[in-house]
């Protein structure tokens, strides 16, 4: 939900002005935790957005920088992608098409 509504209307980070403005977020219900990161897409009308799954035994240290560095969006049960993630992400430049 979080992810879809970014999409729908934007992301807009502490720096508007930033084109690397985003957020990682840290979800937990006491059975599961997810980090959710987020940036603008380069247009101010969308976003590109990944969460990943904590796996048991794992933690996660978040600080000012994002963390997830590998994503398989097909992995529903450990992963979970924008829209079209990684074509929108080459298409604006931010990744070079090697390695997900």
């Amino acid at each position: 939900t979080m992810g879809s509504l970014a999409e729908k209307y934007g992301f807009y980070g502490e720096d508007p002005g930033a084109g690397g403005a985003g957020e990682c977020i840290i979800l937990a219900d006491g059975k599961e935790l997810w980090v959710f990161e987020i940036t603008g897409d380069g247009t101010g009308m969308g976003a590109f957005w990944a969460a990943k799954r904590v796996q048991d035994g794992q933690v996660v240290a978040s600080a000012n920088n994002f963390v997830i560095r590998e994503v398989k969006c097909d992995d529903s049960e450990h992963v979970r992608c924008s829209t079209d993630l990684l074509a929108r992400a080459k298409q604006a430049g931010v990744w070079d098409g090697k390695g997900a």
